[in-house]
Order: C-alpha cells, then structure tokens, then sequence
C-alpha cells in the first residue's frame, strides 16, 4: 500500500490555478471541505504532500460520517 501511494503522489500533478482558486476562497471567507470515501490518513497525506493542508477548514470522511457518498451523512 505504501509503494502505491509514494508512487501515485510522485505521479500527480495539482491542476493549473488550484493555489489561486483556493487562495481566493480563503480571502473570501467561504469555508473549504473535503469529503471523501477514503482514509483520514491518505487524505492528510496528499493534503501535506501537495502543500494543501492550509486551505481545507474540514475533512470529513466516510469511515468518520458511517456511510459512503453519495449518502448525505457525509455532507452533514
């Protein structure tokens, strides 16, 4: 699992923009969350890999929320 992610993280590349569009947000007060069906962890994990880790107010996952997207619990 480990090789996987250190191999998929030094593959990916953020999109044109993103760092603006987020920094944008931020000085715009509008809150920022990320919500997901995988792990806290690997979420952090890109989050700190990429830099992004200052932008997202919340992360909601679903092993956190009990259940899977698209059920709203998660978005709750």
């Amino acid at each position: 699992e480990q090789t996987y992610w250190r191999t998929f993280l030094s593959h990916a590349v953020l999109f044109d923009d993103v760092t603006d569009l987020l920094d944008d947000l931020r000085l715009l007060s509008i809150p920022t969350a990320i919500v997901t069906d995988l792990t806290a962890q690997i979420q952090f994990r890109k989050m700190v890999y990429f830099g992004l880790d200052k932008y997202f107010d919340y992360i909601v996952t679903s092993e956190e929320a009990g259940f899977d997207k698209p059920h709203p619990a998660p978005f709750h």
